[in-house]
């Protein structure tokens, strides 16, 4: 494991920090979590919009070997709660390195696929840590299984960027798709799973495709 704490104004005062909660959270899933070598880069983010709603910490798991953590320090949410922000948000995307290791492609297979890795990323954040990511929305009953009646239209489709943005990031009021609707959507249907399969978790399905599960 190497990690990179980008040596920017910013970051700065926080780098010695954040570079001990990456080594704490990667002795905490050591021999929980198979996962091999990855680099782990924290820079300051240069879309800060992006960032506003989730605390001004955004990951971003491109393949197996490496991780980004984008941080913006001006965000009055970071400034109150930082260091689990990271701490999650790195969570999150070592669960997709370790898929993504196996040769599961999290983000660039089906929507299915996309959703319940998502789910079980997710899961594995609240495994760890016993609190749920800010994106994990809470969905009336009646909303929520009229989007995931319209999520099943399209469960084989290809992730193209206007499909994850739409279903992940900003929503679509055109669709009616409320922002982060597929985080929450992926971690229904996983806990729906485990909760049939007590046995499993997000640790012992991370190299399971999803087209073996559902």
């Amino acid at each position: 494991m190497t990690i990179e704490v980008q040596n920017t104004a910013g970051l700065i005062p926080y780098a010695v920090r954040i570079e001990e909660i990456i080594k704490d959270a990667l002795k905490e899933i050591e021999g929980k979590l198979s996962l091999g070598a990855v680099q782990v880069v924290v820079k300051e983010t240069e879309h800060p919009d992006n960032l506003k709603d989730i605390g001004g910490v955004g990951g971003y798991c491109p393949n197996g070997k490496l991780v980004e953590l984008s941080v913006d320090v001006n965000n009055p949410l970071f400034q109150k709660s930082w260091e689990q922000l990271i701490r999650r948000s790195l969570l999150h995307e070592l669960h997709h390195a370790a898929r993504r290791q196996v040769g599961i492609a999290t983000g660039e297979s089906s929507f299915l696929e996309c959703l319940f890795s998502e789910g079980l990323a997710d899961h594995f954040v609240y495994d760890i840590t016993g609190t749920k990511p800010v994106w994990v929305i809470d969905l009336e009953k009646e909303a929520r299984a009229d989007l995931l009646e319209r999520a099943k239209e399209i469960f084989n489709q290809p992730v193209t960027d206007k499909l994850y943005n739409d279903w992940f990031i900003e929503g679509s009021k055109e669709l009616n798709i409320p922002h982060w609707a597929g985080y929450a959507l992926g971690y229904k249907l996983v806990n729906d799973y485990l909760v049939k399969h007590p046995d499993n978790s997000a640790v012992s399905l991370v190299s399971t495709p999803v087209s073996a599960i559902i």
